[in-house]
């Protein structure tokens, strides 16, 4: 079977559900019929009130009305036009309209299709177009108003089951409403909270900032020692090499070797106070990369990168200590060889040998010095640019701290908007409840 059919064969059995037995494959005269035989049909069913006439595959053309038969009858002269052959036997003059519709529809529908038509004395109901069953007026009535009783029923519920879901509305939207509200405290809270953080990360973003700064001045005065410290080693790896060069007229330059003596111990001493700053500025670059690292862990995810910065200074400052300390232990050698040359200087002309010797191992140490001093400059430069870029992170810090805070102000906002709006959505669905039950 199609699904067509089916749903026609479904529409059926729903329609035979209240038809009365009574009611279904009503009597029916055919349109050929004569008007005699209509008659005999209507005094066997005294309680039909419209008599069917069909063509010859059974579909309705019309009907003849009980009523209509019985005025006839009751005429005087009725029983004689009966007799009549040319007017007794014929059905046109009493067939008339009757409203027909399919026995599948809903009883609102028939209803409706009843009333279309303008019926008064019942219809006549088909299956497929053939004629199926046939329903006085008052039937009618009853089904219409059995149908607005169900109609009535279904509605009562509905709005039981609107009072309830309205009930559930309103206690959903007022948790609705508690949440957004409670929510748009948090919101605002944790604004507020963000704002206060963002304008201190600002501030020691701007702090590490300026002692990026003054690390860098202080790197940069480094260097310049160091770079003065190279050209004196310099001299130093000249000096000594003359001294070599002259050692066969050591003698005769004997006043001259303790003039030089002199200042070769003035210089280890000016290199021992450099080499002495070098250390202090050391241990003050690492206190202000942990400083800064310290400030970065506050600043959260913000000041990762400038954490990794603060990391590589601290780092350049501990090699700037090491090199500082193998400085002073390379003083300290030089010290103790100019303090022996100077403790020896009354043999000089004994050692004159022994003094080349001592200049050579003098040379290769200042050789060694030189190169080391070379190192601490480099790498001070290095932490020169490695301060400069701390002092560009730290900008970029502030600057986020800033737009940071300025979002924050305006969570803020928005969360004084999502508060207002909560309030709003409780009265609009007091007001919306309000007209439900009104209505």
């Amino acid at each position: 079977m199609s699904s067509s059919s089916l749903a026609a064969a479904e529409a059926a059995d729903s329609a035979d559900r209240w038809l009365r037995p009574d009611e279904c494959a009503p009597p029916s005269v055919h349109r050929g019929a004569r008007l005699d035989r209509a008659i005999d049909l209507l005094q066997r069913n005294p309680d039909a009130r419209l008599l069917p006439v069909v063509d010859d595959e059974q579909r309705p053309i019309g009907a003849l009305f009980e009523k209509d038969i019985r005025r006839l009858l009751l005429n005087p002269y009725g029983h004689a036009l009966l007799r009549n052959p040319a007017y007794g036997g014929s059905l046109s003059d009493y067939l008339k309209p009757v409203p027909v519709a399919e026995s599948s529809l809903p009883i609102p529908e028939l209803i409706a299709a009843y009333r279309a038509a303008q019926g008064s004395e019942g219809m006549v109901l088909t299956r497929n177009g053939r004629l199926h069953a046939a329903l006085a007026n008052r039937r009618l009535v009853d089904l219409a108003a059995i149908d607005e009783r169900g109609r009535t029923r279904r509605r009562l519920a509905r709005a039981q089951q609107i009072e309830a879901a309205g009930q559930r509305f309103e206690s959903d939207v007022a948790g609705l409403a508690r949440d957004l509200s409670d929510l748009a405290a948090a919101i605002r809270t944790n604004a507020v909270a963000t704002s206060i953080r963002s304008a201190s990360t600002g501030e020691s973003a701007a702090a590490v900032a300026a002692a990026a700064t003054q690390s860098a001045d202080n790197l940069g005065g480094i260097a310049e020692e160091g770079r003065h410290l190279a050209d004196a080693l310099t001299q130093i790896v000249g000096s000594t090499r003359e001294a070599r060069s002259l050692a066969a007229d050591a003698v005769e330059l004997v006043g001259e070797g303790r003039a030089r003596t002199i200042e070769l111990q003035r210089s280890a001493q000016s290199i021992d106070q450099v080499a002495h700053i070098i250390a202090t500025i050391s241990r003050q670059v690492k206190l202000l990369a942990l400083n800064a690292t310290i400030e970065a862990a506050r600043a959260g995810e913000a000041g990762r990168g400038f954490a990794v910065v603060a990391n590589e200074v601290k780092s350049l400052s501990d090699q700037t200590a090491r090199a500082a300390d193998t400085v002073t232990q390379h003083i300290v050698e030089i010290g103790g060889s100019v303090a022996e040359v100077a403790d020896t200087y009354g043999k000089i002309d004994a050692a004159i040998a022994a003094m080349a010797d001592r200049s050579a191992h003098i040379m290769l140490a200042i050789d060694d010095q030189h190169e080391a001093t070379h190192r601490i400059t480099r790498h001070v430069r290095e932490a020169v640019g490695a301060a400069a870029a701390t002092q560009i992170d730290a900008r970029d810090i502030a600057s986020t701290a800033d737009t940071a805070l300025q979002a924050s102000l305006a969570m803020e906002s928005l969360a004084a908007r999502l508060m207002s709006g909560a309030e709003a959505l409780t009265g609009q669905t007091d007001h919306f409840l309000r007209e439900i039950r009104a209505s």
